[in-house]
């Protein structure tokens, strides 16, 4: 695996590339400043919330059968990345609105990844972010490569 950097987006395009091609449905995918992503509200609809503010927007959200998957996608792996992950996998709040803005089955299996550019070399952050069904790396030719766990 290479080291060059690839833009979010180039990231991204990679990832929709390869869940395109194994049988999973983009229900939703954002790039940096596009404007194109679904905010997802973290709050309940009863709470006042300021715009924007209680909201996260996914970079990939795809589903196969009855498995949901969340993506942060960067250009260099941050820990950043993953605490927000982390955050989104115990908000229930978060899992209900979006079961709600996309109409999905109440039992579906949330699934959380991290796509970056480059080699992994955080081997120690799978010892606390355990609940990632996968960490994929991107290489300069735009090829994926599973360091942890897979889609499948």
């Amino acid at each position: 695996m290479d080291d060059v950097v690839l833009s979010e987006e180039l990231v991204t395009k990679a990832l929709l590339k390869h869940l395109l091609e194994n049988g999973w449905k983009i229900l939703a995918y954002d790039f940096p400043q596009s404007g194109t992503g679904v905010p997802i509200s973290l709050v309940s609809s009863k709470v006042n919330s300021f715009k924007n503010k209680e909201t996260v927007i996914p970079d990939v959200i795809a589903i196969n059968g009855n498995r949901l998957l969340i993506s942060e996608n960067k250009s260099v792996d941050t820990l950043g990345d993953y605490q927000k992950l982390f955050l989104l996998s115990n908000n229930a709040v978060f899992k209900k609105n979006l079961i709600k803005k996309f109409d999905l089955d109440q039992n579906i299996d949330f699934l959380y990844s991290i796509a970056f550019s480059g080699s992994f070399k955080n081997k120690d952050k799978l010892l606390k972010y355990n609940f990632l069904k996968a960490i994929i790396s991107v290489n300069s030719i735009l090829n994926i490569n599973f360091e942890y766990g897979s889609l499948g």
